[in-house]
């Protein structure tokens, strides 16, 4: 019997299901506690109270997220009498803390300090004023904390190769691996591989136009075998 061969040209389709996406929200619900003066202030979603601490240093205050979140981004509104030198630190559990950032040489007045690209799991944020710009105490106007965006299916590429040549007959398997925002592996959930033939090849016995095969979680594989066609043919078929 004579060995035709084949080339599969290979484009990708992905049907993507709803994924969640967090689009770095901002955590509401949030309770603070102060080395002095009232913390709660600083976290009541009102731009027009502040949080003020004694006059010296050091100075802090914590804010309790209520559970614990992926946290990205932390944004410090101050009023003019703000922070020279501190540090923002996270923790899980409200004692055992990690420094963060450490900003330095601050400016004056008032001031809004984002910091982002956190990128760590905490249930506590915790501001700790080292050395202050006016003789007053600490204070702010607002602390605001926002969690990190979940990782977002944005593209798929079939592997090994784009285009592949091919026994008839022959079983040849190929993986689909989903990219995230960030370029970076991200499992398939809920994902489809469709395969479109072209109607010149519906002697195809072991795919038809129109048939979904499920991608398993992670990188999901899909094997597919090739029927025998006439061998100026040419197999091209969605992924």
């Amino acid at each position: 019997m004579t060995m035709n061969r084949l080339k599969m040209c290979l484009l990708l389709i992905a049907i993507i299901g709803q994924w969640q996406l967090l689009c770095g929200q901002k955590i509401t619900g949030l309770t603070a506690t102060a080395s002095s003066g009232n913390a709660s202030l600083a976290v009541d979603n009102n731009t027009s109270t502040r949080w003020e601490s004694a006059f010296s240093d050091p100075q802090w205050i914590v804010v309790d997220l209520g559970a614990e979140y992926p946290v990205n981004k932390v944004i410090i509104r101050w009023e003019a009498a703000n922070a020279k030198n501190y540090t923002l630190e996270a923790s899980t559990n409200g004692t055992d803390y990690t420094v963060l950032a450490t900003k330095t040489n601050m400016g004056g007045g008032n001031r809004i300090d984002t910091l982002s690209n956190l990128l760590v799991t905490a249930r506590y944020i915790k501001i700790n004023g080292t050395e202050r710009n006016l003789t007053y105490g600490y204070s702010i106007w607002e602390i605001e904390v926002y969690q990190q965006s979940a990782p977002v299916l944005t593209s798929m590429v079939i592997l090994p190769n784009i285009t592949q040549t091919m026994k008839v007959g022959s079983t040849m398997q190929f993986t689909a691996q989903g990219l995230d925002q960030n370029n970076d592996p991200i499992a398939l959930t809920d994902v489809q591989v469709r395969l479109n033939l072209p109607l010149a090849v519906k002697t195809a016995r072991a795919v038809t136009a129109g048939v979904s095969l499920p991608v398993a979680q992670a990188d999901g594989s899909v094997r597919v075998t090739v029927a025998r066609v006439p061998v100026h043919e040419i197999i091209c078929f969605d992924l």
